[in-house]
């Protein structure tokens, strides 16, 4: 196994090359793990998916990836293996149609984690409240207290959402980094009205033509609507809390946008662009209950262990 020494945690020797308008966008690059107690890192077989196109590459065992096409300059690319995993845009590589991006280097290390305190404004007991990253699966319950921790998140930008039947849902943008704690500001929710309903929209398009009709996109709690010639579409008479909305359309791959914090104001998504072939992503069942119940300490609630509980550390 070839080693590569390590210069920096994230895309060593990243370089952009302008190609000719016609090529296709393309980002290729090799993975590495870090090694715990050891300098160096070593290359390792994981995955590559870009999220608004429904990509997912398997890179080979020496952790060569190439992913293309690449539909647009805008975008979120997961980084994973052996567990570890890493988020970039688009925007900050350069990438995008007819580019070559070589980032060199992708240095996996250590997940990150989050904790922090969400207090309510009319009451002391603030167990209950359910804390996620947009996107992620993992979600953490605060105590009574309102302490709370998320684990095993990945290293890059993240959106922290909190939310709490019967609350105005807040959200707060951070930049997580490998194997490290973050401690968020305290967060305080105030209440809404119950049974709250708002409505998300967005453009929903196809890599190879510009008539983007016929795409249906699905969504837990609302009828499924399609897309018009622009691509466009709405839900109305969404509930408050996380959705998850699905894309699909046959001969194209299926794209998911998982979950995705709904708050009490209109939400535009982010564009979707569909390129050709099978289906290779589907989303994943995930239905914590944020009924703003009281969660006990050690409990297995949602998949994940000690809810609400403050770890050493």
């Amino acid at each position: 196994m070839r080693q590569f020494p390590l210069v920096a945690l994230f895309l060593v020797g990243c370089l952009d090359t302008a190609l000719p308008p016609a090529t296709v966008g393309s980002i290729q690059g090799t993975l590495f793990a870090a090694v715990p107690g050891t300098p160096t890192p070593v290359e390792v077989s994981g995955t590559v998916t870009l999220i608004e196109s429904g990509l997912a590459i398997e890179s080979s065992a020496d952790g060569r990836f190439e992913v293309t096409p690449v539909p647009r300059a805008e975008g979120t690319l997961v980084f994973s293996a052996n567990g570890l995993r890493k988020v970039a845009t688009l925007q900050s590589l350069g990438a995008g149609p007819g580019r070559l991006t070589a980032l060199g280097a992708v240095v996996l290390g250590a997940n990150a984690s989050i904790q922090g305190q969400v207090l309510l404004s009319d009451s002391a007991d603030a167990a209950g409240t359910m804390v996620f990253v947009e996107g992620e699966l993992a979600v953490g319950f605060s105590n009574a207290s309102g302490q709370f921790v998320v684990r095993e998140l990945p290293a890059g930008p993240a959106s922290v959402a909190f939310v709490r039947s019967g609350y105005a849902p807040h959200v707060q943008q951070v930049e997580l980094r490998s194997g490290e704690r973050m401690v968020l500001d305290q967060v305080t929710l105030t209440p809404m009205t119950t049974g709250a309903m708002t409505s998300a929209s967005g453009l929903a398009r196809l890599a190879d033509q510009d008539d983007a009709s016929g795409i249906t996109v699905t969504v837990d709690g609302a009828p499924s609507v399609t897309s018009a010639a622009s691509g466009a579409y709405t839900f109305t008479g969404l509930p408050v809390g996380a959705h998850t909305f699905v894309f699909t359309r046959a001969g194209y791959r299926t794209v998911v946008l998982q979950n995705r914090l709904v708050g009490t104001r209109p939400v535009t998504l982010p564009t979707v662009t569909l390129v050709s072939g099978l289906s290779s992503v589907r989303p994943t069942q995930w239905n914590p209950t944020y009924d703003a119940g009281v969660m006990d300490a050690g409990v297995m609630d949602a998949g994940v262990m000690d809810a609400g509980v403050m770890d050493a550390g």
